[in-house]
């Protein structure tokens, strides 16, 4: 992975996707509006069980 990839494993605490940093000391930092659902939804669809649910996600942007 590139050195501008930012490696984030969300899990979800009671209804909402969240993730930690502790690079920026982010905690159960929620997603933008509208993540949780679309994160619900590709776990929905792509049947992933419960104990894969907290995956490692790519995301291409650098910590503030």
């Amino acid at each position: 992975m590139s050195p501008d990839t930012l490696t984030i494993y969300p899990y979800k605490l009671r209804e909402t996707w969240v993730f930690d940093d502790p690079r920026t000391g982010l905690k159960e930092e929620a997603f933008v509006c509208g993540a949780t659902e679309m994160i619900s939804r590709l776990v929905s669809t792509k049947r992933i069980p419960r104990r894969k649910r907290s995956t490692c996600v790519p995301t291409p942007c650098r910590p503030a």
